[in-house]
């Protein structure tokens, strides 16, 4: 065999093996990993503060949950709680 040929082969090889660790990859990523319970949570929110206490300050919020697990989310509990120092006070506070 000539030198172009014994590249080309070599490549060829090369090409075989990457292509194969990428569908061993692959195969891996797609095996079934049991039952997973598994979320991305977060909280925006956008403030309007009064500068004057007698005036009403609000929060308007939106609180997002993203279920990236192969098991239904039902019934989350959701808790959000303010510090005492907040400028918004509760109802118990009022």
């Amino acid at each position: 065999m000539n030198s172009d040929s014994t590249d080309i082969l070599s490549k060829l090889m090369e090409y075989h093996q990457s292509n194969q660790f990428y569908l061993n990859e692959l195969k891996d990523a797609l095996l079934p990993r049991g039952n997973r319970l598994d979320c991305i949570a977060y909280f925006t929110y956008s403030l309007h503060l009064a500068h004057d206490p007698a005036e009403e300050s609000f929060c308007l919020g939106s609180f997002h949950i993203q279920n990236i697990g192969n098991q239904p989310l039902t019934n989350p509990f959701i808790h959000i709680t303010l510090s005492q120092d907040a400028p918004f006070p509760s109802k118990e506070n009022s």
